[in-house]
């Protein structure tokens, strides 16, 4: 991991920014969101990767803290936070959402003064130290798209279990952490490709105020594994005409989380990102698709029932919980 115990220092600007101010600033400048609910221990790692990784002199960035329906706790240590921030390389404010639901905090952010480009990193993710420096040289080089993403693998330490390093035909589709990688060759995303996570794109605010709010029957509320929200949002920028680019300099590692990668757990996130996909893509088809969906519930839980192996026992149980979330997409 990129994770350092130093921390390199310049004077910053104030915490709390007006609109007039983040008009005139440059146009290289950044807006960095991090939503998050009662995860200190996760967004002090996700800041401290932040302050090890100062922008170069061309770029300023400003942080922007969505505290999303978080207890008394939570938002004293942010608020302390925000009051010791203001020697550190990045200016640092935190805004309260107290309605419960990450499109809910998104939302409340892109309400705000916003530089000329947004970057979102989700609070279990650390950026790497020279993040902010290739960043700065690919918005110089001025290109034709509104939106970027870039590299992004989990912290794999050895701990993980062997089913998340298959890549057979018993790979696991809905992985316990993003996973981003398409090479080190710059290159197009479209709608028919991949689309990176939430956590992982820099929009343009030009892009953001076509696109428009995210969408709050999409997205996580508290710690649930609902997902979508940023799906959604980056194909309606695209079906609007943004260009999408990878960017393999922009790189992030998604720290660990030993319960993501649990049966139980990852039964729930195939289930509701399941259910989630068929939201966003408008796949319902009602009764019609009871046969089919029967039958293929049937076959992975013999497939499941009878599997020796732990690794293939595993993925049909995945199967079977994706199956369950798009019969309860159909019948609502």
């Amino acid at each position: 991991m990129w994770l350092t115990s130093s921390v390199r220092c310049r004077a910053g600007s104030a915490h709390a920014m007006q609109a007039a101010d983040m008009e005139t600033r440059p146009a290289c400048d950044v807006t960095v969101v991090i939503c998050t609910h009662n995860r200190m221990s996760l967004l002090r790692q996700a800041l401290d990767a932040l302050r090890v990784a100062p922008p170069p002199d061309d770029l300023t960035v400003d942080l922007l803290i969505v505290a999303n329906a978080c207890n008394e706790s939570t938002l004293r240590e942010l608020h302390d936070i925000e009051a010791q921030w203001a020697p550190h390389s990045l200016g640092l404010r935190v805004l309260e959402e107290p309605v419960a639901g990450k499109s809910h905090a998104l939302n409340s952010a892109l309400a705000t003064p916003l530089a000329r480009h947004v970057c979102f990193i989700d609070d279990d993710q650390v950026v790497a130290p020279d993040y902010f420096h290739a960043l700065s040289a690919l918005i110089r080089r001025n290109l034709d798209y509104g939106m970027y993403c870039g590299w992004m693998l989990p912290a794999w330490d050895g701990s993980e279990p062997s089913w998340v390093h298959r890549r057979d035909e018993y790979r696991i589709p809905v992985r316990p952490f993003p996973e981003y990688d398409f090479g080190e060759t710059e290159t197009e995303i479209t709608g028919e490709m991949k689309i990176p996570s939430g956590g992982n794109i820099i929009i343009r605010r030009d892009v953001i105020e076509r696109t428009g709010r995210f969408s709050a029957e999409l997205g996580p509320t508290g710690h649930n594994l609902m997902g979508g929200e940023d799906i959604d949002y980056i194909r309606r920028a695209l079906q609007d005409g943004c260009r999408l680019l990878y960017v393999p300099g922009l790189r992030q590692r998604h720290l660990l989380e030993p319960e993501r990668m649990t049966t139980r757990y990852m039964m729930r996130k195939c289930f509701l990102r399941s259910y989630s996909s068929i939201l966003i893509h408008g796949g319902a088809e009602g009764i019609r698709m009871v046969p089919s969906l029967l039958r293929k519930g049937v076959t992975y839980t013999l497939h499941a029932a009878f599997s020796t192996n732990r690794d293939r026992r595993f993925y049909w149980l995945m199967r079977l919980a994706a199956t369950a979330g798009e019969m309860r997409a159909q019948f609502g």
